[in-house]
């Protein structure tokens, strides 16, 4: 890939072990090789239980929302599992890398559904005409995924904006910057890059429907496009609904009073002599990792920005999906809309989300937050603390109780700890949404998936 996403990509490669690699007969030498083993051997005897269990593997119905649950075609609670597909889908062609016979591996894993990635630069690369040749061939492979079993649950990816930015989501030519030069950041994490005066600027235009080159809002031709994605996907029998935008961001944060008030109230809640910028680096101070990892402080400075997050929700986030929603729910008045919070809620922040109204439709609607553990980062170790998990999850609960609406985690995963505690990181999460009964998507299906030592806890998970 043309980019390198810290937290979502799979960057880790694995070495076998230098006997296999030397056609050394006799058994592993070493600790890796042994562990290496006992992964493989956990994995395919669950596996193999997992299959008989999922002989059959025709749908099994529609999935609706009822009651606040999700429910199958006889009205009997369901609680979807699956992976994200995939990664490979942000640049060119635009698809996942799996074949039909990745999806069966799916469902014998456990797997009911898939989060699908689209992109719009892949559905609308020049201003109102769409490819109809990509969104065939992602047809195909919901094909796949039905012929396995699998539902899915359609989402309109984007990280950083758009293409323009070295990243993916939006077309280059609906990356409307004012003519702001990007500065690519990588030495923080992926995410310092949506802080760019380019990019908050592109996102500021998104919200306002600023003029695309054709004259037509930007934000319309979002909308223009994800309806041409329902009248040509929409009645698929395995899409059960539409991930409506993938982590939405603020804009110009920058610029929002809310903001300099947050970070007044913040600041003496730090460590003392810390730097801010710290919570966007892979590595940090003794003193900070320690503050991120105590939930009480770090929540307690997190509240500060609630401000912000309550206005960007409901001045910008519901204005936008009130449209969105109106305007799907026309073409499919039975797909669940699933509803993403503001990007910081994958940290746990508080969320303010409020039921569309969908110009006066009763849809049916799933809150569709993220959570990535901000205790840990590609370089530093999770500590084998699920407390910050539980608070996030808990006020994901909440915020679903409010929408009288599932929660359907559509990200998770070990991408946000070493290979070292990842086993640990993805188990202590997946009891967490046992015991909540949430369903989820596991961030994600990456080639390497099956040699990751976080393997068997998302098995587990899978098999309920």
């Amino acid at each position: 890939m043309g980019t390198t996403h810290l937290r979502k990509e799979g960057f880790a490669t694995v070495t076998k072990g230098k006997a296999a690699a030397a056609g050394v007969k006799g058994g592993p030498s070493t600790r890796s090789e042994v562990r290496t083993l006992k992964i493989a051997l956990w994995c395919s005897l669950l596996t193999m239980c997992l299959a008989g269990a999922v002989a059959g593997t025709a749908l099994a119905g529609p999935v609706r929302v009822a009651n606040g649950q999700f429910v199958d075609a006889d009205g009997r609670p369901i609680v979807l599992r699956g992976l994200n597909v995939s990664n490979s889908s942000k640049v060119k062609p635009y698809l996942p890398w799996q074949g039909p016979e990745h999806f069966a591996r799916m469902r014998q894993w456990g797997c009911n559904c898939v989060r699908f990635l689209i992109l719009w630069a892949g559905v609308e690369p020049e201003p109102g005409r769409y490819n109809d040749a990509y969104l065939d061939a992602v047809r195909q492979r919901l094909d796949w995924a039905a012929e396995a079993g699998l539902y899915v649950i359609l989402d309109m990816h984007q990280d950083v904006f758009g293409e323009k930015y070295g990243f993916d989501g939006a077309p280059a030519w609906a990356c409307l910057d004012n003519g702001i030069q990007f500065t690519r950041d990588d030495q923080s994490l992926w995410g310092a890059n949506y802080f760019d005066p380019a990019v908050m600027t592109a996102f500021d235009n998104f919200w306002a429907d600023a003029p695309a080159p054709d004259g037509i809002g930007v934000q319309e031709h979002f909308i223009r496009a994800w309806c041409h994605v329902a009248q040509t996907l929409g009645d698929h029998p395995a899409v059960i609904g539409y991930d409506l935008l993938n982590e939405p961001f603020y804009g110009n944060v920058l610029r929002e009073p809310n903001t300099v008030a947050a970070f007044v109230r913040i600041s003496p809640l730090l460590p003392f002599g810390s730097n801010p910028m710290e919570l966007f680096m892979p590595t940090r101070s003794e003193k900070m990792q320690a503050f991120m990892a105590d939930p009480k402080k770090l929540y307690r400075a997190v509240d500060c920005a609630d401000g912000v997050f309550r206005n960007f929700e409901e001045r910008k986030l519901m204005p936008f999906y009130e449209r969105l929603t109106a305007a799907l729910a026309q073409i499919t008045p039975s797909a669940i809309f699933f509803l993403e919070p503001h990007i910081l809620a994958s940290a746990g922040a508080n969320s303010f989300l409020t039921r569309p109204r969908a110009g006066g439709r009763d849809i049916m609607v799933a809150y569709a937050p993220h959570y990535y553990d901000p205790g840990s980062t590609p370089m530093v170790p999770y500590d084998g603390n699920p407390a910050r998990a539980a608070v996030a999850f808990r006020r994901m609960a909440a915020v679903a109780a409010r929408l009288n609406a599932p929660v359907f985690l559509g990200e998770f995963g070990d991408a946000e700890s070493p290979r070292e505690t990842s086993y640990q990181y993805v188990r202590d999460q997946a009891l967490l949404l046992r015991q909540l009964g949430f369903s989820f998507c596991y961030w994600e299906y990456a080639p390497d998936l099956e040699s990751r030592p976080c393997l068997p806890a998302l098995l587990e998970a899978f098999s309920g």
